[in-house]
């Protein structure tokens, strides 16, 4: 399915940066003419930008077409996220910790997460951050301070006291602002930066500031390019970047206003290209001056910049980074992009096999993104249009199969919600497809990263579906192909059109569930309900029986079926059909015949066993008891549980048939079970012996053993000898127990009930496996009422007839 999710998720990271900067090392020259910052006549003796040797720099924008005039790959905008206030929303914090609250020199800051070590990096990583190309990106921002400041040392430790107030004066802050007010989100504050000789700090200090965006979950670097936007607000400040990923990656630095303030320089060393506020001392709180705004256009998901105090000395000890929306550009609106999703029997995938959320098993979902950056109120789009042709056999009915949502930090209005219209265009397209509209009308979709998620309901019972299904890791899915149309009109601006490549989600065929009642024609349950499990469309391979014995020996012959509805049931075409979870039920109808007779009423049969002849899954009850109860059989039902044929111990089955049935004891026959606890327990296989004589036989081998019950009763009680096999499928041991005990069959001419192999024991276990067993090896009542016991019944009559 397509990996294109075209999210344009913008970024504005727009700050006061308030830092100084004054290195002393050869590779990072002087920035500053002047070393007297407390000297207000000296701070705006600065040099002129170098156009010559700074290319390319952009002293206009065309605000009709941002994209083409600066190459802008993708608009990303750094704004707080949903719940950016909350601390648990960040992750892998590194020499940070969180404090209860922040600090700042105005407003509420909330919680904030401190750095440990000043003298060391610390990052944090802001996950699913953003949404573009189809794939989630993390946010991984790292900042390091650099110099020396005298008597606030950088190396200095973070406390904190009961009220959560910062106790020293070299804490550092990141604060992460408050659920009502943003603009102090991932505003960083500082007592402790200095100029170079201010309070007679030796050295300049200053941030050193990285942004990567990462995969979220391969963690790699991402290709996205985009714009990073400062502003100045409450006083001078100035920005370096390192002049070779200028020239390696041609970024660039364009003025929003051509009435600029900005002002920028190389350092003597080449290795720094410096931008900066021109002189404002004034505090100009939250107040954005664009005339001193910059953007910084930068690619391959990585940007690079360190922040350097400026020489205002009216706020000496602070530094801030804060958010704030911009309408100073126009952004061209991006192509929307559509995703299919995979609907797994009610969880719902993304294409990455991420499970997204719980859903209908009726239903097929799909993604349409659209990003409506910042942009001003001549141009928001007002008219937003998605058609959909979609598949005869599924239908978007109401507007309840759509839901709108918002990725970024805005949330949806409900005047935006209550816009929203549904309409069908078409019925019939003539080709397999019908046509839907959804608009959204006068409606500001400013700064808003759209998510429209449709939910299509699937016509399960049309016939043409079967025809249509696919297999995948051995499951079918029903694959759905649409065609889509995005239109936006803007008011003033020439409509955009967009027809979305065919895309194709995928839905799961569910297993359905039948309900068979059995009643005589007083509606009267007889006997209990039996339950069925399938595949939506697959035929329902239930032998409904003709005649049955309840456990009052009272015996019922089949008159008729009915469904929910009371509609005649024809069992030639029923098949599972989609009941929204639901189980169907169908009435089988009986009537009384009178008390059964069977031929096997009075025969004396042993049954030697273990655990599933005694029904240990069944509360004790099995198809012994069933042939004692509906046919009237003698029985002799000698079953422990975990005992085995081979061996020499009290319980084991030899031992048992010899000292607790008695020889003298008139048997008709003499049913034994093939042991699983000798494979369980790795009992020894052994060989067939040469010999008929019992002396012969190793009874310490499961071979052996067998041997020895055989002769001994033919011997003793000189009756017919039935062996028969378990389900135990999960030791490859016992498969070959099954095929020595026919291999001593030829040798011994008994007779062998073999459910191991029986097809109508196989088919009821691979559809309704676990009504039938309660695990590998031990059956349930119902399994043995339903299937066991005929069968049983059916062989023990061969033998007397």
């Amino acid at each position: 399915m397509k990996k294109n999710y075209f999210i344009t998720s913008t970024l504005i990271f727009i700050g006061c940066l308030f830092l100084i900067y004054r290195p002393t090392q050869a590779v990072e020259q002087f920035t500053f003419d002047n070393t007297n910052w407390s000297n207000k006549s000296t701070v705006n003796h600065w040099p002129a930008l170098n156009d010559s040797n700074y290319a390319p720099f952009i002293q206009t924008i065309d605000t009709s077409n941002t994209s083409t005039s600066s190459n802008i790959d993708d608009s990303i905008i750094i704004a707080p996220p949903n719940n950016y206030w909350q601390p648990e929303r960040y992750s892998q914090l590194n020499n940070f910790n969180v404090a209860k609250r922040g600090a700042t020199w105005n407003g509420s800051t909330g919680a904030a997460l401190h750095i440990i070590d000043n003298s060391l990096p610390a990052s944090v990583t802001i996950s699913h951050f953003a949404h573009v190309k189809g794939q989630w990106i993390d946010l991984i921002y790292t900042v390091q301070t650099k110099g020396d400041n005298a008597q606030h040392n950088w190396n200095k430790g973070y406390s904190q006291s009961n009220s959560g107030i910062r106790q020293d004066s070299g804490a550092t802050f990141l604060n992460l602002g408050t659920s009502t007010d943003s603009r102090n989100w991932f505003n960083l504050w500082t007592n402790s930066c200095r100029p170079q000789g201010l309070n007679n700090t030796e050295q300049a200090s200053r941030w050193d500031i990285t942004l990567q965006l990462v995969n979220s979950s391969t963690k790699q670097p991402t290709n996205i390019s985009g714009l990073y936007q400062f502003t100045n607000v409450n006083t001078q400040k100035v920005i370096a970047f390192p002049t070779q990923p200028l020239v390696n990656q041609k970024d660039q630095i364009i003025n929003l206003d051509t009435k600029t303030k900005l002002k920028g320089h190389f350092d003597a060393n080449g290795q720094f290209f410096d931008v900066c506020a021109q002189n404002d001392y004034t505090n100009s709180s939250d107040i954005q001056d664009h005339t001193a705004s910059f953007m910084y256009l930068f690619k391959n998901g990585h940007l690079q910049f360190s922040v350097i105090r400026s020489a205002n000395i009216v706020h000496p000890s602070t530094m801030f980074v804060r958010a704030y929306p911009s309408l100073s550009v126009k952004q061209s609106l991006s192509n929307p992009d559509i995703a299919a999703t995979t609907n797994k029997n009610g969880q719902l995938f993304d294409e990455n096999n991420q499970l997204i959320s719980q859903i209908s098993p009726d239903k097929a979902a799909f993604h349409i993104f659209q990003n409506f950056p910042n942009q001003p109120n001549s141009i928001i789009p007002h008219t937003y249009q998605i058609k959909l042709s979609l598949p005869t056999n599924v239908t978007l009915d109401s507007n309840q199969s759509v839901q709108l949502s918002s990725l970024n930090y805005r949330l949806l209005t409900a005047t935006m919600k209550n816009s929203a219209r549904l309409n069908k265009l078409t019925s019939d397209n003539h080709d397999g497809t019908h046509t839907y509209q959804y608009s959204l009308t006068n409606t500001v979709l400013n700064n808003l990263n759209l998510l429209l998620q449709f939910n299509l309901q699937i016509n399960w019972d049309d016939p043409s579906i079967q025809k249509q299904l696919i297999t995948i890791d051995k499951d079918q899915y029903f694959p759905i192909k649409i065609k889509t149309q995005v239109q936006i009109d803007s008011g003033t601006k020439t409509q955009q059109n967009w027809d979305l490549p065919e895309i194709t989600s995928r839905v799961q065929v569910p297993n359905e569930t039948i309900r068979f009642h059995y009643q005589n024609k007083h509606q009267k349950e007889i006997q209990k309900s039996v339950y069925c499990h399938g595949k939506l469309g697959t035929p329902v391979n239930y032998q409904v029986p003709t005649n049955f014995v309840d456990k009052y020996n009272q015996e019922y012959q089949y008159l008729n079926a009915v469904d929910d509805q009371g509609q005649p049931v024809n069992f030639n075409q029923l098949y599972y059909h989609y009941n929204h979870g639901k189980e169907t039920n169908i009435y089988l109808t009986y009537q009384e015949k009178g008390l059964h007779h069977s031929a096997l009423a009075g025969k004396k049969i042993v049954f030697l066993g273990s655990s599933v002849t005694r029904g240990l899954a069944a509360g004790g009850i099995s198809f012994v008891d069933f042939l004692k109860s509906e046919d009237g059989v003698n029985t002799i039902k000698n079953a422990i549980d975990g005992t085995t044929l081979a061996g020499r111990g009290a319980n084991t089955y030899v031992n048992r048939m010899k000292k607790q049935i008695s020889p003298q004891t008139k048997l008709d026959a003499f049913v034994c079970q093939l042991s699983t606890n000798d494979v369980a327990q790795n009992k020894t296989l052994g060989t067939i012996s040469n010999s008929k004589d019992i002396a012969d036989f190793d009874i310490n081998t499961t071979t052996g053993a067998i041997e020895y019950v055989i002769k001994y009763v033919q011997d003793t009680w000189h009756c017919p000898v039935i062996f028969y096999t378990g389900l135990y499928r999960d030791n490859p041991k016992y498969n070959q127990l099954v095929a020595r005990l026919f291999e001593l069959q030829k040798k011994w001419n008994f007779s062998i009930i073999d459910l191991y192999n029986n097809s109508d024991i196989n088919n009821a276990l691979k559809q309704n496996y676990n009504i039938y067993m309660a695990d590998a090896i031990h059956p349930r009542k119902v399994f043995y009422q339903d299937y066991w016991t005929p069968i049983f019944r059916q062989e023990l009559l061969k033998l007397f007839n």
